[in-house]
């Protein structure tokens, strides 16, 4: 293998910094506001997701937390418990 070395403008290396910096942050931000979560959940996932064990979320869909049931499947979606939480500041 044959490396040739290249001269690249200071210009050219800042402005790729900057982007693959500006690219970065926002995957993290991302992540940070929960667009890796899965959209719906069961019940457990919930309670994780949220940081309150499965008792307390019981509580929570006691107190207007709205949950999906089909078919006897118990799901919750992220952006409920999102709005549920924000309404209970």
């Amino acid at each position: 293998m044959v490396m040739i070395p290249i001269e690249v403008p200071k210009e050219f290396t800042e402005y790729y910094e900057k982007l693959f910096m500006s690219l970065a942050e926002e995957t993290v931000e991302k992540v940070r506001r929960g667009y890796a979560q899965k959209q719906y959940m069961n019940k457990k996932e919930a309670a994780q997701y949220i940081g309150i064990s499965f008792n307390t979320l019981q509580k929570l869909e006691k107190m207007g937390l709205p949950i999906i049931e089909i078919d006897g499947i118990k799901l919750v979606r992220r952006e409920d418990i999102d709005c549920f939480l924000n309404s209970h500041k």
